[in-house]
């Protein structure tokens, strides 16, 4: 199956979105050095709905392009989470 420009298109700018997104929560909870204001369970809960997309994905076969970007955004979510974790105190919802 051959994808197409818009399928390319659509695959990149979904992950420069998401990295416009992701790195300014990395960056914030880096400088301040702390996790306040951070929900463990809505951090939890995205990166769980990412990997059973990423699942549901691969188990059908989809083309890699459809979810090349689920790797990078389970990465930049568990980077996050470590960050929390790291920071100690933690609102829990």
């Amino acid at each position: 199956m051959e994808a197409g420009p818009l399928l390319h298109f659509c695959n990149w700018s979904t992950l420069v979105v998401c990295m416009v997104i992701k790195f300014p929560q990395i960056f914030a909870l880096l400088s301040a050095k702390s996790s306040r204001g951070v929900s463990l369970k809505s951090l939890l809960l995205e990166l769980a709905g990412f990997l059973v997309f990423l699942r549901y994905q691969s188990y059908y076969s989809y083309p890699l392009l459809t979810y090349l970007e689920y790797p990078i955004l389970i990465a930049q979510g568990n980077h996050s989470l470590l960050r929390v974790w790291e920071g100690g105190s933690v609102e829990q919802g």
